[in-house]
């Protein structure tokens, strides 16, 4: 009898059509002193050096590239990270078929770190929602987004620990700590347990380099859910 074949692919291949790439574009206003707006004094930037300069403001444009996951197909709820659509005054979401959609911005919790988004479409696929409260250190979990650009990146890790707190980020203080490997992109994109359940939404990492060391965080479905 030939041995079963290890793969995680039947659950993939439901899961990943409900992963999402965010792309949101938006201008900051930023303050900054009248006189340094002047290409002469642009290098003076000692404060006693322009002691009675006013102040005014100018506008920075941006580009915010993160993930998402569907996870009311009907309604096309998407939800994902407030930071990667902070300020944000056009949002485009891509879906795994390659269809694109612009989206409305139905609520955001910037304490927690989650949006909810809004786009019209059919034949949409949603991540079943797990229940968090069940995690447990050991368990393994899978990370889906849009690491560095590149689209439907799909890995495999441990839950290292539970109610992780003082990461430095934000305020929240219950996140699910994971060796999963996330990188810039990854933010809003879906954590799931082995049956391919939504269990988290991630949101961080701890790098000295800025790149994935093992050190992933996720806001636990449970918080994110009540936005």
């Amino acid at each position: 009898m030939a041995p079963p074949d290890h793969t995680f692919a039947p659950v993939l291949e439901k899961a990943m059509p409900g992963v999402v790439a965010i792309r949101a574009q938006g201008a900051q206003e930023v303050e900054q002193l009248a006189i340094l707006s002047n290409p002469v004094f642009s290098q003076l930037l000692a404060s006693d050096m322009v002691p009675s300069a006013s102040k005014q403001q100018s506008a920075k444009t941006f580009t915010s590239n993160g993930s998402g996951v569907i996870v009311d197909a009907a309604a096309g709820l998407v939800i994902t990270n407030y930071h990667v659509v902070e300020s944000a005054t056009d949002i485009k979401v891509r879906l795994n078929d390659g269809r694109e959609f612009t989206a409305e911005l139905l609520g955001q919790d910037p304490a927690v770190d989650v949006a909810a988004l809004r786009i019209k479409a059919h034949r949409l696929t949603a991540v079943p929602l797990g229940d968090s409260s069940d995690t447990r250190v050991g368990d393994l979990v899978f990370a889906i987004g849009n690491p560095l650009g590149l689209d439907s990146t799909a890995t495999l890790g441990m839950v290292s620990a539970l109610r992780r707190t003082a990461i430095g980020y934000r305020n929240f203080e219950a996140y699910i700590q994971h060796d999963a490997s996330v990188n810039s992109g990854n933010s809003g994109g879906a954590l799931l347990n082995l049956r391919g359940e939504l269990i988290g939404i991630n949101t961080a990492i701890v790098s000295p380099s800025g790149g994935s060391v093992g050190l992933g965080f996720a806001v636990p479905i449970g918080a994110a859910q009540r936005i």
